[in-house]
Formats: C-alpha cells, sequence, structure tokens
C-alpha cells in the first residue's frame, strides 16, 4: 500500500483514518483476550490424553486410589494433588457400570 501524506487528507478522511485505528486496535485486543481465554480452557479440558499440566501443558495422568489422589504430569514429573469434590463417587470403571459394583 502506498504511503499517502497527511497533508493530502481532509479532516474528516483524518477522523475517519483514527476511527478506524482505533477499531483495529480494538478488535486486536479482543483477539488476544479470547485467545489468552483459549489457552486457559485447553489447561482446564480433561482429554483423551488427561488433564493438560499448568506448568508445562502435557498430559497428566491421574491416580485417584493413591494418597487421596495425585495427578502426575507426563511430562514434567511434576504431582499435583487431585480430589473428588465432596460426596462424588470415584470412578471405578466406565461410565455404563454406574449402579454395577
Amino acid at each position: 500500500m502506498a504511503d499517502v501524506d497527511s497533508s493530502e487528507l481532509s479532516r474528516w478522511q483524518h477522523i475517519e483514518l483514527g476511527a478506524f485505528i482505533d477499531y483495529v486496535y480494538a478488535l486486536k485486543e479482543q483477539r488476544d483476550a479470547l485467545l489468552r481465554k483459549v489457552a486457559e480452557l485447553e489447561l482446564l479440558a480433561d482429554d483423551a490424553r488427561g488433564k493438560r499440566c499448568p506448568e508445562c501443558s502435557a498430559p497428566m495422568v491421574s491416580l485417584s486410589t493413591i494418597d487421596g489422589g495425585q495427578r502426575v504430569c507426563s511430562g514434567c514429573d511434576k504431582v499435583w494433588s487431585w480430589h473428588l469434590k465432596e460426596g462424588q463417587q470415584p470412578l471405578i470403571g466406565n461410565n455404563r457400570m454406574v449402579n454395577k459394583v
């Protein structure tokens, strides 16, 4: 895009250009905020590979029966405590085994 000499722009063109630049910066800020939220949600997601480690984002392995519950990161080997919510039953089998144990 060719450079435009600002002396050639009318007052209204300056105002429109300023408004457009403000709009672009606002869109960039919204995009950045959404990307931060996506990254945060990816850390909270418990996918087939396991919940993500808050430090290195590698999948964690859940060890619910050891010492009250732990998750071990498969990347950095850090151990995180993991406790069931009050009244939550531990998952013994898959979700089709409800009321069979």
